[in-house]
């Protein structure tokens, strides 16, 4: 059988481009305690075991900017300009305070802590003049001054020990061991959030505002509280055993909301609530294995795209992965990501082999009409493989080198 490759130039510079997925971007591997979050205009940052990084290359590089806080976990967030950060008030100390940095994690400084009976500091989210902290068991703080005067707000004693906090303005919402419940006043008065009679499953576990709507995660499902009352959204989600999808990590950009979720017993992927819908959508086609650590700030959504730090616990180890949400909408023969123009694939006989580099491998292939296939390599590293026994299509080829990874298409024609 006789194989020949048909550029169909034409056809490949209109033609969508179907397979957009998540990339690999570090080389380095951080612990299990990972906490992303990030800086504008282009600054991600990373608290782990106790030291700070940084990286301005989109996660590539990754710089050790403050170690001060031993081997410890703890919870980082930022606003405009500014890093905030709950981690022991010194080194090997059981007591939690609010550490913050203006100048990109290089320095930090503690401006506030409190000695809680049994209890500590576990969150802070910042917004506007607005920084605000939750305790384990001791109710929530709130500093209109950056941090250095916090004024207590109480919670209901039925939501038990908080699990989460987040807050908007004057809004708050929390979610605990005995419930949920949030307040549009600062606290002066609470709403019980009462959970949809189907679709969700267990104790609500993670809250989140995203323009007028909160979004709580529960055990298993999701579901959003507004004017209207209370919605189950768990359609798009992956579900399996008659059980919706455990959202491991939830985090809003604008009024999106982005959820790290995997099926019970089944594997990780990342999905999309776009504003106004109640319907999620995956990113990518990339997923992981599902026994991985640090899922509360794992992911960190941008305006350029969508950043995860996945962590195996089996190796206590992670890497930072990237969904570019600004990819080229339409792709041309060897253009790739418009990154390396020299990357294309030829087609000879029953062979397609990487042109353009030398240190360049196969990830995925998919098909026009986005089925993917098992890589039949027949080359260590997978520089070619076989494509006997492969249909006359047009196919997109994910390739990964030494810095990146693109996607590059061609044709089988017979």
């Amino acid at each position: 059988m006789n194989f020949v490759a048909t550029a169909l130039l034409a056809l490949l510079s209109t033609m969508p481009l179907i397979a957009q997925d998540w990339e690999q971007r570090s080389t380095d591997t951080y612990g299990v305690g990972s906490k992303l979050t990030w800086l504008r205009p282009n600054t991600l940052v990373m608290f782990d075991r106790g030291s700070v990084r940084a990286s301005s290359d989109g996660g590539v590089v990754w710089t050790e900017t403050t170690t001060s806080w031993g081997s410890t976990s703890g919870q980082l967030t930022s606003y405009n300009d500014t890093l905030y950060l709950i981690a022991p008030v010194a080194t090997g100390s059981g007591s939690y305070g609010l550490w913050v940095s203006v100048d990109k994690g290089a320095t930090f400084q503690l401006r506030s802590s409190q000695q809680l009976t049994g209890a500590a500091f576990t969150h802070v989210v910042a917004s506007g003049t607005r920084v605000a902290i939750g305790t384990n068991r001791a109710g929530l703080f709130s500093s209109y001054d950056g941090g250095h005067t916090l004024t207590p707000i109480s919670v209901p004693e039925a939501v038990g020990t908080v699990a989460d906090v987040h807050a908007s303005g004057q809004r708050w919402a929390v979610a605990g061991t005995g419930g949920a419940a949030w307040t549009p006043n600062d606290g002066a008065t609470w709403n019980t959030i009462q959970q949809p009679s189907a679709g969700v499953v267990g104790a609500p576990q993670i809250v989140r505002f995203a323009g007028e709507r909160l979004i709580v995660a529960s055990s298993f499902g999701a579901f959003i509280v507004n004017a209207n009352g209370q919605t189950s959204v768990t359609t798009g989600l992956p579900e399996n055993a008659s059980l919706p999808a455990i959202i491991q990590d939830m985090q809003v950009l604008g009024n999106e909301v982005f959820a790290v979720a995997t099926a019970f017993g089944g594997r990780t992927m990342v999905y999309v609530l776009p504003e106004g819908s109640t319907q999620w959508q995956r990113l990518g086609t990339q997923d992981w294995d599902s026994r991985h650590g640090a899922a509360r700030g794992m992911l960190c959504p941008t305006p350029d795209g969508v950043f995860l730090h996945h962590v195996l616990t089996t190796t206590r180890e992670g890497i930072t992965w990237f969904f570019s949400r600004n990819a080229p909408t339409s792709v041309s023969r060897g253009a790739g990501y418009k990154r390396d123009p020299q990357l294309s694939v030829v087609v000879d006989g029953s062979r397609a082999t990487i042109a353009g580099s030398t240190e360049a491998w196969f990830e995925e292939l998919i098909n026009i009409q986005g089925q993917r296939y098992v890589l039949p390599c027949v080359a260590t590293p997978c520089s070619a493989v076989d494509i006997s026994s492969l249909p006359t299509s047009v196919f997109f080829a994910r390739i990964r080198s030494s810095s990146q990874t693109v996607t590059v298409p061609f044709v089988i024609a017979r």
